[in-house]
């Protein structure tokens, strides 16, 4: 935590520049599933929307809750039990 190797860097700058490879993929989905159980969930979100909210409302910018995020969300994916 707080440090990154060489070769996460490096992933980082690849998945950075094109997300659709499967390394791409692969690395974003590590990033987001925090809890490591294999799914990205709610409170992997909230991790996610309250790190990015604390650094919008530091520069003022508006924050949309984290519930209209996966609203939109479910209504991209259709999930067969919704969140």
């Amino acid at each position: 935590p707080g440090v990154m190797s060489y070769s996460d860097f490096v992933h980082l700058l690849i998945s950075e520049q094109d997300k659709c490879t499967s390394t791409a993929i692969r690395f974003w989905f590590r990033i987001l599933d925090v809890d490591g159980d294999g799914y990205v969930g709610v409170s992997d979100l909230r991790w996610l929307h309250d790190e990015q909210a604390e650094r919008a409302a530091a520069y003022e910018y508006p924050v949309t809750p984290l519930e209209d995020h996966i609203c939109l969300l479910c209504d991209i994916l259709q999930p067969e039990v919704p969140a």
